[in-house]
């Protein structure tokens, strides 16, 4: 179950009666849920969601290369 302050995401989600290998879907929010057979939590984590204050500063770098 999330509460209101957290999210996690879903490898390989069971989208439309399969499982969409190599994708992820991400849960946040208040829910419930159960994982599918052949889904899994990344890092088998559920995290907290952060919000950023007036004052704060986020510095973001990317990943992968985007075009």
């Amino acid at each position: 179950m999330l509460l209101k302050n957290e999210y996690c995401v879903i490898l390989d989600p069971f989208v439309d009666g399969k499982n969409r290998l190599g994708t992820k879907v991400i849960k946040r929010g208040e829910q419930s849920f159960f994982l599918n057979p052949g889904e899994s939590l990344q890092h088998n984590e559920i995290k907290k969601i952060y919000v950023l204050g007036e004052k704060d500063a986020l510095l973001v770098s990317a990943m992968e290369a985007y075009t």
